[in-house]
């Protein structure tokens, strides 16, 4: 083990990792507790850990929050997608298509990068969110 080693992370990621962490404890607490009968001390000591998971997940949620953590998340996707849009025209530059029809190709695109990322929101079936 390594004590002390630095790593390179932006401040998006040093926000969001513990929001993740403390999600995926409070998770694990919960599916513990789910095992045990109620009324026993352990079921208790875990019922304990998922709250501090908890309290910790609403600290850093908040922070996220009011550091704006979401409004740069869509700043970066609409860039990202720009982007993609971007290297699809290149991609397309050299096929003689009528300007409306390259217009309507990319739109298209766009709003098909769009579903996908709206997709990724939901839980794949068969699958745990």
């Amino acid at each position: 083990m390594h004590v002390g080693i630095e790593i390179d992370i932006d401040g998006l990621e040093g926000l969001l990792y513990p929001i993740r962490r403390n999600a995926a404890l409070a998770k694990h607490y919960r599916l513990r507790m789910a095992m045990l009968d109620p009324s026993s001390p352990a079921w208790f000591w875990w019922a304990d850990r998922e709250r501090k998971a908890l309290d910790d997940l609403a600290r850093w949620s908040k922070m996220a929050l009011d550091a704006g953590v979401a409004e740069r998340q869509v700043r970066i996707a609409e860039r990202t997608g720009q982007r993609i849009a971007a290297a699809l025209d290149d991609a397309i530059g050299p096929v003689d298509l009528r300007p409306a029809v390259r217009a309507g190709i990319i739109e298209r695109f766009v709003a098909s990068l769009t579903l996908l990322e709206q997709a990724d929101d939901e839980p794949i079936e068969g699958e745990e969110s």
